[in-house]
């Protein structure tokens, strides 16, 4: 069984692509591959939106339709988004906000808070830090 990630990933932007070594940190034992677009995968595969405010049409549209997906460190970029999550399969939502927690809640999805998963990378080694001219 493979976690298929969505999100804004392999576009050289330094918060969306440090969402991939995040995820892979805080699910180390998993079969992870990351998509920007995934119209359809294995009926075993577990899909999970991560990273970012990601609850928009624009990637949820890019979700293999009907299907059940986990949402993991996003945001809602405007309160009235939960919107779009009304009538989805959510098993579990790990929001970045604790308003979006509530909102969600509010809608019936099973919603925990929990910071920027970047928090989850191990500090840089001082010693690869730049060196100034």
């Amino acid at each position: 069984m493979a976690h298929r990630v969505v999100g804004f990933y392999g576009h050289a932007n330094c918060g969306d692509d440090a969402f991939v070594p995040a995820i892979r940190a805080l699910l180390p034992d998993r079969e992870l591959h990351f998509h920007e677009k995934l119209r359809k995968c294995d009926e075993k595969d577990v899909v999970l939106l991560g990273g970012g405010n990601l609850i928009i049409p624009y990637f949820l549209d890019l979700l293999p339709k009907g299907r059940p997906f986990s949402i993991l460190g996003c945001g809602l970029g405007y309160e009235s988004e939960i919107e779009l999550l009304k009538g989805a399969r959510i098993p579990i939502a790990v929001l970045r906000n604790r308003r979006d927690v509530e909102l969600a809640r509010a809608a019936g999805i099973d919603a925990h808070y929990a910071p920027d998963l970047c928090f989850s990378l191990p500090p840089p080694d001082p010693t690869l830090a730049p060196v100034a001219a």
